[in-house]
């Protein structure tokens, strides 16, 4: 037998089955606008530094919610984490929580980030001298899906500030930045189902007003939950 012919009746079951597979998942380059809301947790690791002397490192989990709604040049992002770590110092203690919102302004492939957030931090040593930070932030954020699946690709960076008082006045003050990338996978037909991991990282200089400390957070995340993607009314 030719082996030309051969070779073209291996490969018919193979496209028939490619053909089945890009069906069932839609390219996701189409798509809009998309809302979802879910579960995140992630499994991280804190390092601290004051006045050049390293702290002991400590990983703890980090869990919570997050919603993310856009069309198809404007959009909102919300999250909410909250956990313990197994090591602490003398300023940050275990307990940690940060609550944020996010704007967005521009295409999917580029957006324009800006929000506030609030980290909040208990001390081991005294429960009742909680450490509470609002937070601006100034970013950038681009996503982008893989032809022929159901898979988005997420990349974003910003800056975070907060106003930080140097005598009788208050100046605002750039504390570090956070940088994040994530693989969404939506589940096939109707199913409004999602899953993501991704990985992140977060560094605050002098993010108690402590002088001379750097704290750096870092980790895998992971998340499901339900999302809606490429409806007419969010096109």
């Amino acid at each position: 037998m030719n082996r030309a012919v051969l070779l073209s009746l291996l490969c018919l079951p193979l496209a028939r089955v490619g053909a089945q597979v890009i069906e069932a998942f839609p390219p996701v380059e189409s798509y809009k606008g998309e809302a979802r809301i879910g579960l995140v947790t992630s499994p991280a690791r804190r390092t601290s530094v004051a006045s050049g002397a390293t702290a002991p490192p400590g990983s703890g989990t980090l869990s919570g919610a997050e919603l993310y709604v856009r069309a198809s040049n404007i959009g909102v992002y919300v999250r909410s984490i909250s956990g313990e770590f197994d090591q602490s110092d003398q300023v940050v203690g275990k307990k940690y929580s940060l609550q944020e919102a996010r704007l967005l302004i521009g295409s999917t492939g580029l957006s324009m980030e800006g929000g506030v957030a609030r980290r909040i931090a208990t001390s081991d040593a005294d429960p009742l001298a909680t450490k509470k930070q609002m937070l601006y932030r100034a970013g950038a954020r681009s996503q982008w899906g893989i032809g022929g699946s159901r898979l988005l690709v997420s990349l974003a960076a910003g800056g975070r500030f907060a106003n930080v008082k140097n005598g009788s006045t208050k100046a605002l003050k750039f504390l570090g930045f956070d940088a994040e990338g994530s693989l969404l996978g939506q589940a096939p037909k109707n199913l409004p189902l999602y899953a993501i991991v991704g990985w992140r990282y977060e560094r605050f200089d002098d993010p108690w007003g402590t002088n001379l400390r750097v704290e750096e957070q870092a980790g895998p995340f992971f998340g499901v939950g339900i999302r809606f993607a490429g409806r007419p009314e969010l096109r």
